[in-house]
């Protein structure tokens, strides 16, 4: 049995699996909330100021945007990390706490059971998050115009020109909508991979989705605090921050976007590399 039949195996254990569903109902429902709540929001600041359209806008009110300073889409972002978790990502431990991988490792090389492992880690962690991304739009779009966003209200929008994305837009905000949801996907896919790696030195289910989850949130307020102490320009090197559109102490940088997914990647392979070589009964 090679790659190819690895891969359809995990594909079936993970997309038919009711954590999967679990994840993805979560993911969604808080997306539906957070596009609600940012309907709401939009319309009450433009009945107390109807001068100002940008704001009255289905790409502003937009999770990713949140122009109307909507608490459920931070809320989003934050709880995000550790849903896609939820899927697959505790499948290796689990499968060897239970003995199901000896049945498994007779019947696949070790090298392509992890690798197709840590693809449909990817797939199912980018895909709960694209879904939530696109249901929240489109629950935008239901209650407010597809109006392009004008730059000169770019003090009642906050979305500044160092903003990531921030040209988009304000000239195409279809695409800036696609660019977030890409990104963010790929971002949490290879979040996701990195944790599965971390079964190569966790033995607990439990303890392997909550300490990195806890992790990435204190270095995302240790990264504030250090903003808030030297008072320097400095990026923002915590993918919580990155996924969202405007910025409170630090602010996104392409540049270190890629570099943070880079080190994801290549922690999750060396990682996973020696999952696969220490896959023994």
């Amino acid at each position: 049995m090679g790659y190819r039949a690895a891969l359809r195996h995990e594909a079936y254990s993970c997309f038919n699996g009711r954590w999967f569903r679990v994840s993805l109902f979560v993911a969604v429902g808080l997306a539906i909330a957070a596009g609600i709540e940012g309907v709401v929001r939009a319309f009450h600041w433009y009945n107390l100021d109807p001068f100002y359209l940008s704001g009255h806008s289905a790409y502003s009110a937009w999770m990713v945007a949140n122009c109307p300073i909507a608490t459920l889409p931070t809320v989003f972002f934050y709880l995000l990390p550790f849903i896609v978790l939820i899927p697959f990502a505790w499948s290796f431990r689990g499968e060897r706490m239970s003995g199901y991988d000896i049945q498994v490792i007779s019947r696949i090389s070790r090298r392509d059971r992890i690798l197709a492992k840590g693809t449909i880690v990817f797939v199912s962690a980018a895909l709960i998050t694209a879904l939530a991304h696109v249901v929240n739009f489109v629950v935008a779009s239901l209650f407010l115009p597809l109006r392009t966003p004008v730059f000169e209200e770019v003090f009642t929008l906050g979305i500044f020109t160092e903003c990531l994305f921030s040209g988009l837009f304000y000239s195409r905000p279809l695409l800036y909508v696609l660019a977030f949801t890409a990104m963010n996907s790929i971002l949490m896919g290879a979040w996701a991979t990195l944790v599965l790696g971390v079964s190569a030195i966790s033995s607990n289910r439990v303890s392997l989705l909550v300490f990195p989850y806890l992790a990435l949130v204190v270095w995302r307020y240790f990264n504030s605090w250090v903003w808030s102490v030297t008072m320097l320009h400095l990026p923002s090197f915590n993918i919580i921050d990155d996924m969202q559109g405007t910025y409170w102490t630090v602010r996104s940088d392409p540049l270190v976007i890629l570099i943070e997914f880079a080190l994801m990647l290549i922690a999750a392979y060396l990682l996973c590399r020696h999952l696969a070589r220490a896959d023994v009964i």
